[in-house]
């Protein structure tokens, strides 16, 4: 039995790099894993292939980390397999490799999006997830 064993664990951009290491990680210790990618099925598939033979537990949800119209049913996604999310790591990112002088107002916007906006809200899911009850209470410091 792993020591997370019985937890429910998100990872924004988890099929490939540092993502899927600690996808693979989670899910080694016991954790029942939900990760989103951006658009590479294949690389999705390969993290679940490797967590299930490995004796995991792991889900890949398609999901652009700047469009924040479907958080809540991910978070909802993630809590289902144990009632509850204990873990989120938010991992996903955007590079833009092009010179400063061509860069767009729509590349900004995007990278700002995708980079700062995404995981600002993403975290405050993740604590309202963890702490749902009124400001000020006793028991969760916001």
């Amino acid at each position: 039995m792993g020591v997370l064993e019985g937890k429910a664990a998100l990872v924004t951009g988890g099929s490939r790099g540092i993502g899927a290491a600690i996808v693979r990680r989670l899910a080694a210790d016991g954790a029942v894993v939900t990760f989103t990618y951006a658009s590479s099925d294949a690389a999705a598939a390969d993290v679940v292939t490797q967590v299930k033979a490995a004796g995991g537990r792991a889900i890949a949800v398609q999901a652009d980390q700047a469009d924040l119209s479907g958080i809540d049913e991910l978070f909802a996604l993630a809590a289902e397999p144990t009632g509850t999310l204990d873990i989120f790591v938010c991992n996903a990112a955007q590079a833009l490799v092009k010179p400063i002088a061509d860069v767009t107002v729509e590349d900004y916007d995007q990278l700002f999006a995708t980079n700062v906006k995404g995981p600002y809200f993403a975290i405050q899911r993740a604590g309202q997830a963890r702490c749902p009850t009124a400001a000020g209470s006793s028991h969760c410091r916001r």
